[in-house]
């Protein structure tokens, strides 16, 4: 069954040091977060799992990260937690509501 809170984020990906990760940065106005978020919640902007190289050693791919709505912050976006545990507040613009695809 599909979590209705499950939400995805518009973000920059690259390759991290673990196989099984990739580093997440999201653009926000109170500050980037860069985060280690595992591979199954990363996906390209086209909403397809990553390959496994993907993305490619010394580049950065624009893709989607994961995240459950926590709440909707009136005039500031929509508060997320990502995949890592950290709770950030997100503007709408860089929300995405689509399921992702295999």
């Amino acid at each position: 069954m599909a979590n209705r809170n499950m939400l995805l984020l518009t973000c920059q990906l690259g390759r991290s040091p673990l196989a099984d990760e990739c580093v997440c940065h999201l653009s926000l106005p109170g500050g980037d977060y860069i985060g280690a978020v595992p591979r199954e919640y990363c996906f390209t902007r086209a909403g397809r799992r990553l390959h496994a190289d993907q993305p490619f050693s010394g580049k950065v791919l624009a893709g989607l990260v994961s995240a459950i709505l926590v709440r909707m912050e009136e005039g500031r976006g929509v508060r997320v937690s990502l995949p890592d545990g950290a709770v950030e507040v997100v503007p709408t613009n860089q929300v995405r509501l689509a399921r992702p695809r295999a």
